[in-house]
């Protein structure tokens, strides 16, 4: 069971980063978890779902979603996913598959959820698990070590638990053969197709029509409310200027704060490893040791240790440089190996160490001993430091100065007159056109959109420094009069009837094609025929002929069925399709392929079965939903 998640820690772990629930910490050994929001957005036979473990769920998905389109999901993407009610229903998933595995007596120790983790290579450094990398790839990823090992114990529940549910589903090679002879077979597929614009100028928008439709349509034309701001900058480029470290700072700095400024020990080494398999027997592991010992034997008699190491060593991450490891700290290496190095003098090859990677001996070429940086070395990282604090706290106080004499004055024009200061204006702009200065922070959006007209904003901070801002103009949201787009809604009330007119013209061309032929109903339509080519079934484009949505209503067709039922719509497009011919698969590719299709077919069949025990199982439980998302 473990080899197999060990085998895909790759995929669904490094998921598990951005994906979920955060319960208990365990791999260092101390300390626990708890969300300290306790609002519950359901429960699940008794068991609470929180609101801080949905919010958490849900951003870390629409997160994904995000980075597929390049930073925006559209709109009408997030409303076809239905993404809320999506994310709650796989947590009262998870929750039901978690509840059902602790009743079957499932249990996952924290020496298997270690090792999942130290077999992760985003984990890794010179195929050596890595704190510090894992650390920092769970800070990038906004997690704690606890939420990541809390999932990852999860996920191996959840895999012992499927593992369970599926026992006895297998894959028989006549189901595997009929699969490959049907994907494999190969049609040709005629069509015919008739775009809305094609008949656009067939249909005739009058006014009556632009109005009637308007009206039942003019929701769509709701502007998004809009702003012009007057504001005041207190630029971060003009204070950090003005920022003054003297040396006495800089070395009462250092003197203060000497962690800071110590380098630890570190220990220059290479390593030959021999990977012992997972869950390999006493007799493997014992014959392991036996060959590491002949290599060290080896090497005490004169070898080259780099040169055995480039040999003999199993560590595709360092091999090639002679099992060099570079400099390394405490804290960077499994305990085993950190011990063993740690303990070892300047030039010594230690005995064999065995780690959860395997038998490895190390050689320690070098060890520089802790040391304090000096402070000549550290003064000018010491004075950017200093300077940066120094504006951060001088611009607030310029700010904060400001906005109270604003107050006092009675405004933006009088403390600009006096103090000899700029205001600067915006254009009007709505939530999707903010000014780059404002910066790219909701919140900032938020406060400023909630401002009425004429009111004074609170001190925001802002990519340029601290801004205050004034409502100048606001324009709230409004259905606009016919007049003002009718340009716009003729044009969708033609593409309307234009698309209507098109398909009532396929649908005709379709029928005629039952009855007589493709190739004869076109013609009566002015209509061109064209065909695809043969395209095997595993083909979604028809050699790049067709959409996919064609082409799936295409499979469908054989030479019992040589027209399918409807006209087929793509977008502004309507398709008929007439099934040509057929071209049976061969036989001799099923051996070569018979192993991927049936683990294929075996994953559907398990989904399917997890999927009907998910349903099943959401009958039989109270689920109570707590709030309306």
């Amino acid at each position: 069971m473990l080899d197999i998640i060990r085998k895909n820690a790759g995929s669904w772990l490094i998921k598990f980063i951005l994906g979920a629930i955060v319960l208990v910490f365990v791999f260092w050994g101390v300390g626990s978890f708890t969300s300290s929001r306790m609002d519950v957005v359901a429960t699940v036979n008794g068991e609470k779902i929180l609101l801080s473990t949905y919010r958490q769920a849900y951003n870390n998905t629409v997160d994904r979603y995000s980075k597929m389109f390049g930073g925006q999901i559209p709109e009408a993407f997030m409303k076809q996913l239905n993404l809320k009610q999506q994310v709650l229903d796989s947590l009262v998933d998870q929750t039901l598959i978690l509840q059902e595995a602790a009743r079957l007596g499932i249990v996952v120790s924290d020496q298997e959820v270690q090792d999942v983790i130290m077999h992760i290579k985003a984990f890794q450094k010179n195929g050596v698990f890595n704190k510090d990398y894992y650390r920092r790839a769970l800070n990038n990823a906004r997690m704690s070590p606890a939420g990541f090992e809390a999932n990852v114990r999860q996920g191996i529940e959840r895999e012992k638990f499927t593992a369970m549910l599926n026992a006895g589903l297998y894959v028989p090679e006549t189901e595997a053969k009929e699969h490959y002879m049907y994907n494999n077979q190969e049609i040709n597929i005629s069509y015919a197709m008739i775009t809305s614009g094609e008949c656009s100028s067939d249909v005739n928008a009058t006014d009556p029509d632009i109005s009637a439709w308007y009206e039942t349509h003019k929701e769509r034309f709701m502007t998004k409310p809009r702003i012009k701001l007057r504001y005041l900058l207190f630029s971060k480029a003009k204070i950090a200027a003005d920022a003054n470290v003297t040396g006495a700072e800089i070395a009462s700095y250092y003197e203060n704060n000497p962690s800071e400024f110590q380098e630890p020990e570190t220990r220059k080494a290479s390593h030959i490893l021999l990977r012992i398999p997972q869950g390999a027997d006493q007799g493997v592991v014992d014959e392991k040791k036996k060959e590491i010992e002949k290599i060290r034997e080896e090497i005490i008699s004169g070898a080259d240790f780099a040169a055995v190491a480039k040999e003999k060593s199993e560590d595709p991450g360092n091999a090639k440089k002679g099992g060099d490891l570079g400099m390394v700290k405490r804290g960077m290496m499994v305990k085993p190996f950190e011990q063993a190095l740690f303990a070892m003098k300047e030039g010594e090859i230690s005995q064999p160490v065995r780690t959860i990677f395997g038998w490895h001996i190390i050689k320690l070429d070098k060890i520089t001993p802790a040391q304090k940086e000096p402070l000549e070395q550290a003064r000018n990282r010491i004075e950017k430091t200093l300077r940066k604090k120094q504006a951060a706290r001088l611009i607030w106080e310029k700010a904060n100065k400001a906005y109270d004499m604003i107050i006092e004055l009675g405004g933006l024009d009088a403390l600009a007159d006096q103090e000899k200061l700029k205001i600067h204006t915006t254009d009007l702009f709505d939530e999707t056109s903010v000014p780059a200065v404002l910066g790219a922070n909701p919140s900032v959006k938020q406060a400023i959109f909630a401002l009425q007209e004429g009111e004074l904003s609170s001190l925001f901070e802002v990519p340029d420094g601290v801004l205050v801002a004034e409502v100048e103009k606001k324009i709230a949201p409004h259905i606009p009069e016919l007049s003002k787009v009718k340009a716009r809604v003729k044009r969708l009330v033609t593409d309307e009837k234009a698309a209507e007119l098109c398909e009532k013209r396929a649908e005709q061309l379709l029928e005629t094609a039952k009855t007589e032929t493709l190739a004869a109903a076109a013609s009566k339509f002015s209509l061109k025929v064209m065909e695809t080519g043969f395209f095997k079934r595993t083909d979604t484009t028809g050699g790049g002929k067709l959409p996919a949505t064609v082409i799936k209503a295409a499979k469908g067709l054989f030479q019992g069925k040589k027209y399918p039922d409807n006209v087929i719509k793509n977008g502004s497009v309507f398709y008929v399709l007439e099934f040509k011919a057929e071209k049976p698969a061969l036989i001799t590719g099923f051996e070569k392929e018979k192993k991927n299709i049936s683990e294929d077919l075996l994953k559907n069949k398990q989904q399917m079965l997890l999927d009907t025990w998910l349903t099943d199982q959401r009958k039989q439980a109270e689920i109570e939903y707590k709030m309306k998302l």
